[in-house]
């Protein structure tokens, strides 16, 4: 594969990363550090989740996780 077409492919790969969806779950516990979640959409268990006291925590978590991976 040529360089370029390599490039494109790699650029066409960013444009149909799944987008991140969020949910605000207050789980029963006293500790808020698990009030936010966020995964990929079209989740499938055994996929990765993000967890956070905030809305953007979540999203940190996960990214963190899918850069770890």
């Amino acid at each position: 594969m040529k360089a370029k077409e390599m490039n494109q492919k790699l650029t066409d790969m960013e444009h149909t990363e799944k987008k991140i969806i969020t949910d605000h779950i207050r789980p029963p516990i006293p500790d808020n550090r698990f009030d936010w979640m966020a995964v990929r959409e079209h989740f499938d268990e055994g996929d990765l989740v993000g967890y956070g006291a905030t809305e953007q925590e979540a999203i940190n978590d996960l990214k963190q996780q899918e850069n770890e991976k």
